[in-house]
Protein backbone atom coordinates (compact mmCIF):
# COMPACT_ATOMS: atom_id res chain seq x y z
CA UNK A 1 0.00 0.00 0.00
CA UNK A 2 1.54 3.63 -0.83
CA UNK A 3 1.90 5.86 2.06
CA UNK A 4 0.65 8.89 2.29
CA UNK A 5 2.82 12.20 2.48
CA UNK A 6 2.59 14.29 5.51
CA UNK A 7 1.53 17.27 4.46
CA UNK A 8 1.23 19.08 7.10
CA UNK A 9 4.62 20.91 6.49
CA UNK A 10 2.94 22.53 3.22
CA UNK A 11 -0.12 23.68 5.33
CA UNK A 12 2.35 25.52 7.88
CA UNK A 13 4.03 27.21 4.90
CA UNK A 14 0.47 28.10 3.75
CA UNK A 15 -0.60 29.91 7.14
CA UNK A 16 2.54 31.66 7.28
CA UNK A 17 1.74 32.85 3.69
CA UNK A 18 -2.10 34.17 4.47
CA UNK A 19 -0.50 35.46 7.87
CA UNK A 20 2.46 37.63 5.42
CA UNK A 21 -0.65 38.39 3.33
CA UNK A 22 -3.01 39.36 6.18
CA UNK A 23 -0.48 42.19 7.56
CA UNK A 24 0.10 43.28 3.95
CA UNK A 25 -3.52 43.99 3.28
CA UNK A 26 -3.53 45.85 7.11
CA UNK A 27 -1.02 48.05 6.28
CA UNK A 28 -2.02 49.24 2.80
CA UNK A 29 -5.99 49.84 4.70
CA UNK A 30 -4.20 51.52 7.55
CA UNK A 31 -3.80 54.86 5.41
CA UNK A 32 -7.39 54.30 4.60
CA UNK A 33 -8.38 54.20 7.81
CA UNK A 34 -6.56 56.78 9.29
CA UNK A 35 -7.81 58.61 6.37
CA UNK A 36 -11.71 57.83 7.56
CA UNK A 37 -11.15 58.36 10.69
CA UNK A 38 -9.96 61.49 10.43
CA UNK A 39 -12.85 62.97 8.23
CA UNK A 40 -15.04 61.38 11.12
CA UNK A 41 -13.44 63.31 13.81
CA UNK A 42 -13.65 66.66 11.40
CA UNK A 43 -17.50 65.99 10.76
CA UNK A 44 -17.85 65.61 14.59
CA UNK A 45 -16.57 68.75 15.46
CA UNK A 46 -18.38 70.48 12.63
CA UNK A 47 -21.39 68.81 14.37
CA UNK A 48 -20.85 69.90 18.02
CA UNK A 49 -19.94 73.68 16.63
CA UNK A 50 -23.54 73.41 15.04
CA UNK A 51 -25.12 72.61 17.91
CA UNK A 52 -23.05 75.15 20.14
CA UNK A 53 -24.25 77.27 17.74
CA UNK A 54 -28.19 76.43 17.63
CA UNK A 55 -27.96 76.09 21.30
CA UNK A 56 -26.71 79.82 21.67
CA UNK A 57 -29.73 80.82 19.32
CA UNK A 58 -28.09 80.98 16.36
CA UNK A 59 -30.90 78.74 14.24
CA UNK A 60 -31.11 78.31 10.43
CA UNK A 61 -33.86 78.64 8.45
CA UNK A 62 -34.35 79.46 4.85
CA UNK A 63 -33.58 83.36 4.50
CA UNK A 64 -36.82 84.81 2.92
CA UNK A 65 -35.63 87.14 0.21
CA UNK A 66 -37.17 90.43 1.60
CA UNK A 67 -34.74 89.92 4.91
CA UNK A 68 -32.60 92.27 5.50
CA UNK A 69 -30.79 90.12 8.76
CA UNK A 70 -31.92 87.00 10.85
CA UNK A 71 -34.28 88.64 13.13
CA UNK A 72 -36.62 89.89 9.87
CA UNK A 73 -35.91 86.47 8.74
CA UNK A 74 -37.09 85.27 11.74
CA UNK A 75 -40.48 87.20 11.86
CA UNK A 76 -41.32 86.92 8.77
CA UNK A 77 -41.02 82.85 9.46
CA UNK A 78 -43.35 84.12 12.49
CA UNK A 79 -46.06 86.15 10.67
CA UNK A 80 -45.88 83.65 7.44
CA UNK A 81 -48.77 81.63 9.40
CA UNK A 82 -50.74 84.54 8.56
CA UNK A 83 -52.50 85.22 11.66
CA UNK A 84 -52.45 88.62 13.42
CA UNK A 85 -49.76 88.51 15.87
CA UNK A 86 -49.18 90.42 19.08
CA UNK A 87 -45.94 92.10 19.15
CA UNK A 88 -45.77 90.91 22.91
CA UNK A 89 -46.27 87.12 21.04
CA UNK A 90 -44.15 88.14 18.29
CA UNK A 91 -41.35 88.71 21.23
CA UNK A 92 -42.08 85.56 23.06
CA UNK A 93 -41.85 83.23 20.04
CA UNK A 94 -38.47 84.78 18.90
CA UNK A 95 -37.09 84.20 22.45
CA UNK A 96 -38.68 80.57 22.00
CA UNK A 97 -36.58 80.23 19.24
CA UNK A 98 -33.41 81.22 21.46
CA UNK A 99 -33.25 84.52 19.73
CA UNK A 100 -32.20 87.91 21.74
CA UNK A 101 -33.25 85.80 25.15
CA UNK A 102 -29.96 87.64 26.99
CA UNK A 103 -31.21 90.96 25.45
CA UNK A 104 -32.72 93.18 28.36
CA UNK A 105 -33.73 95.49 25.64
CA UNK A 106 -35.05 92.64 23.08
CA UNK A 107 -38.62 93.99 22.73
CA UNK A 108 -37.43 97.51 21.74
CA UNK A 109 -35.04 95.76 19.10
CA UNK A 110 -38.16 93.77 18.00
CA UNK A 111 -40.45 97.36 17.78
CA UNK A 112 -37.34 99.02 16.20
CA UNK A 113 -37.70 96.11 13.26
CA UNK A 114 -40.96 95.42 12.76
CA UNK A 115 -41.76 99.68 12.10
CA UNK A 116 -38.67 99.02 10.28
CA UNK A 117 -39.99 95.92 8.25
CA UNK A 118 -43.66 98.41 8.31
CA UNK A 119 -42.02 101.07 6.49
CA UNK A 120 -40.81 98.69 3.29
CA UNK A 121 -44.05 97.00 2.98
CA UNK A 122 -43.07 93.58 4.55
CA UNK A 123 -45.75 93.60 7.53
CA UNK A 124 -48.24 95.95 8.64
CA UNK A 125 -49.75 97.19 11.53
CA UNK A 126 -53.67 95.91 12.44
CA UNK A 127 -54.20 97.65 15.47
CA UNK A 128 -52.44 98.26 18.43
CA UNK A 129 -49.31 96.85 18.73
CA UNK A 130 -50.38 94.17 16.36
CA UNK A 131 -48.88 92.69 13.15
CA UNK A 132 -49.15 90.54 10.39
CA UNK A 133 -46.94 90.05 6.92
CA UNK A 134 -48.48 91.77 4.32
CA UNK A 135 -48.57 90.77 0.56
CA UNK A 136 -45.72 91.76 -0.94
CA UNK A 137 -43.75 89.99 2.05
CA UNK A 138 -45.68 86.82 1.09
CA UNK A 139 -45.69 86.78 -2.63
CA UNK A 140 -41.46 87.49 -2.25
CA UNK A 141 -40.94 84.23 -0.17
Amino acid sequence: MAQMRDIRPDLKARLELMARRRDDAEQRYEAELQGIDAEEAMIKSLLEAEERRIAAGYATMPRHPAAANDLENAILDILGDQRDWPHANVKAELIGRGIGKEDASFGRSVHATLLSMSNRGLVESVGMGVWRITKKAKEAA
